[in-house]
C-alpha cells in the first residue's frame, strides 16, 4: 500500500491497519500538547497522531499502545524512520490491562524479564539497571526476543526511580462503530475491544495532576462520553465542533478533559469550504505537516 508523506516524516500503511484519515490528522493538530512532557496514545494504528504531536512538541516523550500486532509492527517502522525517533516508543498492549506493567530491578542480561514475558503474554515489562554494560546487553537480548514489543529497558538507579508513571496528555481516536465488516475495522473501531467507560476510567488513573485526556469522536457520542468522564472526575475543559463542509452540521468533536474544573473553551472548525477544497482554517492548521497549494 502506498505510503503517506508529510513534511517531516512518512507513514507506511497496510491493508491490515486503519489508514491515515482526517480524524487522526485533526487530533494531531488540535490536541493541546504544548505543555506536556510525557504523552500516551491509546490505539496508535500507524503512529500518525503520536508523530504529529512529537513534531509539535520537541521536548515531550511519547508512549503508544495498540492491541493489534500488525499496527504495532507498522508503528515501530514509522517511529524508527522519524527524525524524532529517540523520543518515541510503542508496545503491543491491551489498554484495559495496561496497569499490569511489571518491573525488574537489576536486569543483568534480561533473563528474568524474558522468562516472565514468555509466561505472561499480556503484560508489558520495564527493566532497570545501574550498569551501562548490562543495559546495552539487555537491549540486545530484548531486541532479539519474539515478544520484543512488550519489553523496554532503561539505565536507571532504582533509588531515584518513580514507579508511578503518569501522563500529561493522553490522546485517543477511540472505537465507536457498533458493527463493522472487516477484522481491521473491528479492531480499530468497535466498542467490543475498548468501550468509552473502560477508556475513560483507565485514563483518569494515569493522568498527572494537570494532565489532559484528548479524544476525537462523532458528535452524537459527545454527551455520553462527557457524562462518563464526569463520573470519573474528569471535567470537560475544551470542545472543538468540527464540520465536514462549510454550513453543514457538526460531524466530529475534539474533546479535552482535565482532573481540574475549568471554564469551558469552545470553538468551531471547518474542514472544507466547498467539496474537495480545504478551508483556510484547515490549511493554516496543517501547514507544518501537509504540502498543499492554496487556491
Amino acid at each position: 500500500m502506498k505510503s503517506f508523506k508529510f513534511k517531516q516524516f512518512e507513514i507506511q500503511q497496510s491493508e491490515n491497519v486503519f489508514r491515515v484519515g482526517t480524524d487522526g490528522v485533526l487530533l494531531g493538530v488540535l490536541a493541546d500538547v504544548e505543555k506536556a512532557s510525557n504523552v500516551l496514545e491509546i490505539g496508535t494504528g500507524t503512529g500518525l497522531i503520536t508523530l504529529m504531536l512529537a513534531q509539535r512538541n520537541p521536548k515531550a516523550a511519547f508512549l503508544g499502545l495498540d492491541i493489534n500486532e500488525d499496527a504495532v509492527a507498522l508503528t515501530k517502522t514509522n517511529f524508527k524512520n522519524a527524525p524524532f525517533q529517540i523520543r518515541l516508543r510503542n508496545i503491543h498492549q491491551d489498554f484495559k490491562s495496561f496497569d499490569t506493567q511489571e518491573s525488574e530491578i537489576g536486569t543483568g542480561t534480561g533473563l528474568i524479564t524474558l522468562m516472565l514475558a514468555q509466561r505472561n503474554p499480556k503484560a508489558a515489562f520495564l527493566g532497570l539497571d545501574i550498569n551501562e554494560d548490562a543495559v546495552a546487553l539487555t537491549k540486545t537480548n530484548f531486541k532479539n526476543a519474539p515478544f520484543q514489543t512488550r519489553l523496554r529497558n532503561i539505565h536507571q538507579d532504582f533509588k531515584s526511580f518513580d514507579t508511578q508513571e503518569s501522563f500529561d496528555l493522553i490522546v485517543s481516536n477511540p472505537p465507536y462503530f457498533e458493527e463493522s465488516a472487516s477484522d481491521k475495522d473491528k479492531m480499530a473501531r468497535q466498542t467490543v475491544e475498548l468501550n468509552f467507560k473502560q477508556l475513560i476510567s483507565q485514563a483518569a488513573g494515569l493522568l498527572s495532576e494537570t494532565g489532559l485526556l484528548s479524544v476525537i469522536i462523532p458528535s452524537e457520542a459527545g454527551e455520553v462520553f462527557t457524562s462518563i468522564a464526569k463520573e470519573n472526575s474528569l471535567f470537560l475543559s475544551r470542545r472543538v465542533n468540527i464540520t465536514g463542509i462549510e454550513n453543514s452540521k457538526v460531524k466530529r468533536l475534539v474533546l479535552e478533559f482535565s482532573l481540574q474544573e475549568k471554564n469551558l473553551e469552545e470553538s468551531d472548525f471547518t474542514i472544507e469550504k466547498s467539496p474537495r477544497q480545504y478551508s483556510d482554517q484547515y490549511l493554516e492548521l496543517t501547514k507544518e505537516f501537509h504540502v498543499f497549494n492554496r487556491s
